[in-house]
Parts: C-alpha cells; structure tokens; sequence
C-alpha cells in the first residue's frame, strides 16, 4: 500500500512557492483584482444598506420591516457574489492541482480557464448538492437523538438522556469531519482524471484517514502562522497611513464607511488589499496543495 508523510505534505505549499516565484506574482495580481472587484461590485450595489444594517436599532414593528426590507437588499446580492465567485474558485483549485501534478506546465503561472477549470466548478456544485442533502440527513438524525435521549430521560434519568444525546451529537461531528476527509481528495482526483469524481475519493483514502488528518492539521497551522505574522505587518503598515490621515483604526477595520465606493475604498482598505494580495498568494498553496501531493504520493509514487 503506497503511503505519505504528513509533515512533507504540509510542506509541499512552501516548495510550490520557492520554485514558482513569478508565478506567486501573477497569483497575487489575480487575487487583488478578484478581491478589489468583489468589493467595488457590494459597495456599489448594496453598501448603503449594508452600512445602515451596521447602525440598526431593530426597535418597534416599524424597524422590523425596514430591516427585512433591507435584507431583500442584501440577499440577492451575496447570490451574485457567490455564483460570481464559482470561476474564481474553479481557477484556484485547478491551478493548485496543476502546479502539483503537472510542473511542467506553468506558462501563465499555471493559470488557466478551460476544460480543467469547468470540472472544478462542476464538482463544487456537486459538493454543495450532497452538502445539502447531507445537512437535511443530519436534522433527521439529531431530531432521533432527542426524541430517544428525551424518552431515556423518563426511563433511567436525566443524566443518562444528556449523555445520549452529546455522545450523539458528537456522533454525529465526528462523522461529518470523517466524510470530509475520505472526500478530500475528489479536487484532485478529477483534474487527473479529466471526469468530475466526488465519490472515487472515499476508495482512495481508505486506510489514509489519520495520515490525511495529520497533514492538513499541520497545514492549517502552518498557513494560519503565515497569515498571522503577514496580517500583523500589513495592519500595522494600514494602522500608520490611517492615524496619519486622522483616520480612526478600529473604525476603519471593523465598521467600514460603505454608503459609497469612494467612502469605502480608503487608502487603508486599499493598502490591505493589495499588500494582503501576495499573501495569500504565499498563503494559500500551503492548504490548496495538501490535497494533490497526498494524491500524487498515493497514485504516482515514483513522482
């Protein structure tokens, strides 16, 4: 059985970044112009509802219909972002997949959007799908545990209803993480094998649970450190231009000024986008690439 090291898994994001240094750049100037675009598209549409949700009082009925008339606002908003933000992810998750498991073919920074890119899309949709109807098995499931804990709690007392009903409950989490892991290789499955593939994930990895688990823990705390130290040096740089302009930090970072696009899009906004772009740019291979090194060590050892 082919196997993996965790610790070099984590790692493969560093490598990525070490080899591929223009491409980090094209990386970084498509997740500033993906983000700036993302913020002038809600400003500009729904940014005076939003900045008056920020001050709402919600008191009396008169209130209450103004804040759902609000919402109406804001909702088909966020479902033009996120249908908007499909491509995006489709492009980031192949071009992830292709710098691991094609090194070869990094003209463009390994940017592309054709065939490749359209799958992953396919598959996010899919993933959602089942997400949905897992979300609709899970309620069902936690109704059982408490109506069963509930009758045990007649039974035998309560302590031994409230025991049934957490260890169900964690039960149920427990599974949910399990699923998610013996999923987690289906992005990288179907940019090789050119077919959207949720569930030849769940084959792939049997045997790997507590080696993939340990591989995108130490990722996670790897890609959080990175962001940590980046963000402290870019609020800290933000912080300066802000209290230079007499701006007041905490109400710039935390309540923003969104009644327009030139309100909103302030020199310290500005200066966390663009210098947060090639951060996540670094940031981002460190958990994007987790899943297809695994996938490369599990299918093609000899790479």
């Amino acid at each position: 059985m082919a196997s993996f090291s965790p610790s070099e898994v984590a790692l493969t994001g560093f490598g990525v970044v070490r080899k591929n240094p223009q491409a980090v750049l094209i990386w970084a100037a498509l997740i500033a112009a993906f983000q700036l675009g993302l913020m002038y598209l809600m400003v500009s549409q729904i940014g005076s509802a939003l900045t008056e949700l920020q001050s709402f009082k919600g008191n009396g009925a008169a209130d209450g219909a103004r804040a759902l008339t609000l919402f109406g606002k804001v909702g088909p908003a966020y479902a033009l972002i996120m249908l908007l933000s499909l491509p995006y992810h489709g492009v980031l998750t192949a071009m992830m997949n292709r710098v691991v498991l094609k090194p070869k073919d990094s003209a463009f920074g390994f940017l592309r959007f054709g065939a490749d890119e359209f799958r992953q899309i396919g598959l996010t949709l899919l993933m959602f799908a089942v997400a949905i109807g897992g979300y609709l098995v899970m309620i069902v499931a936690m109704v059982i545990i408490f109506l069963v804990g509930g009758l045990l709690k007649n039974a035998a007392g309560d302590f031994a209803g409230g025991l049934f009903m957490f260890l169900g409950v964690v039960a149920e989490i427990i599974f949910v993480f399990y699923a998610l892991l013996r999923l987690s290789l289906a992005s990288a499955l179907t940019f090789d094998q050119k077919k959207v593939d949720l569930f030849g994930s769940w084959s792939l990895t049997k045997g790997h649970s507590w080696s993939i688990l340990g591989a995108f823990f130490l990722a996670m705390i790897i890609y959080l450190v990175v962001l940590l130290i980046g963000y402290v040096a870019i609020f800290g740089v933000a912080a300066a231009v802000a209290a230079g302009g007499g701006g007041d930090f905490f109400q710039t970072m935390f309540k923003p000024d969104m009644s327009s696009v030139a309100a909103y899009f302030t020199p310290f906004h500005l200066i966390v986008i663009v210098l947060g772009a090639p951060l996540a740019a670094i940031a981002q291979p460190i958990i994007y690439t987790v899943a297809p090194a695994i996938y490369q060590a599990l299918t093609k050892p000899e790479y």
